[in-house]
């Protein structure tokens, strides 16, 4: 679509752009922001051109340590970085103080839906983008698996710390390579399955391949 920011995105200057998140993943609630950040995703695919995601933690938001020794993350910032080579990294500011970008917040940007609940201030334009959506190769579910990718490692891990193992099933059917992703300390969905002894969610993850091998960074 001929939008300005939609131009200013396609420009051969923008190098690039970075989307900040509240708690709620809100710009992934509405229709316009959802369009330019999947414009800023096919950017990255075609050119030299990065697309990073930034979220803060804010103090105590969860508990890290081992047991007998769990504290509370402290306030910090984080990112899931464009790692150049079509995937993203998840780092923060302090990973060895659990920093890590926020499950929560990718657990809600993991279920965008711009057919579904997506909103705009103009009726006319929600229907004007839906309709551009729906004459794309893929159309609605292409598009939404496209949006989703950058947040579904993260999302991957939340499902399996949480023993939602039809959640994780479902992911994985879309976005397989969640299975390996891997938390700014260096945990994946499969430490986190073991960790917390959801064997379902640890038998979805090995039969999508994950690497059962893979340690956090404190080993």
């Amino acid at each position: 679509m001929d939008t300005p920011f939609v131009r200013a995105i396609r420009q051969s200057t923008c190098k690039g752009a970075v989307v900040v998140l509240d708690d709620k993943a809100t710009p992934f609630k509405r229709i316009w922001c959802i369009l330019e950040a999947q414009v800023c995703d096919d950017e990255r695919r075609q050119r030299d051109f990065w697309y990073d995601i930034a979220a803060w933690i804010p103090e105590g938001a969860w508990k890290w340590g081992k047991p007998g020794d769990y504290k509370g993350v402290r306030a910090q910032a984080s990112l899931l970085l464009d790692d150049g080579s079509n995937g993203v990294r998840d780092i923060a500011e302090d990973p060895d103080a659990g920093g890590h970008f926020p499950d929560s917040v990718a657990v809600v940007a993991v279920k965008t839906d711009i057919e579904g609940d997506a909103e705009a201030a103009r009726d006319d334009d929600k229907e004007n983008i839906r309709e551009f959506v729906r004459r794309q190769p893929g159309g609605f579910e292409g598009f939404n698996i496209k949006v989703r990718s950058r947040f579904a490692g993260t999302a991957a891990r939340e499902f399996a710390l949480n023993g939602q193992s039809s959640e994780l099933e479902q992911l994985l059917k879309a976005h397989p390579d969640a299975a390996g992703a891997k938390a700014a300390f260096g945990g994946t969905p499969v430490f986190e399955a073991a960790w917390s002894g959801h064997e379902a969610c640890l038998r979805a993850l090995i039969e999508a391949r994950a690497c059962t091998n893979d340690a956090r960074s404190d080993s």
